[in-house]
């Protein structure tokens, strides 16, 4: 938790944070620890952590 916002503001982001964002921020994903993901998906009962992005193979008919 952030005590001091005016001085976590005024920090220099580092590469890896400014990456992370771009990616997550590009796939609409959420960017927290598990309990910050976890507790809202348990107060509205929807699942918000990502799926997995591949499609689903058809079976095949013989």
């Amino acid at each position: 938790m952030v005590r001091d916002w005016v001085g976590f503001l005024g920090l220099e982001p580092s590469n890896e944070d400014i990456k992370t964002l771009q990616i997550r921020g590009g796939t609409g994903s959420l960017l927290g620890d598990e309990s910050f993901i976890t507790s809202p998906e348990n107060s509205i009962g929807r699942l918000l952590k990502p799926k997995n992005p591949s499609r689903k193979l058809k079976k095949e008919i013989n």
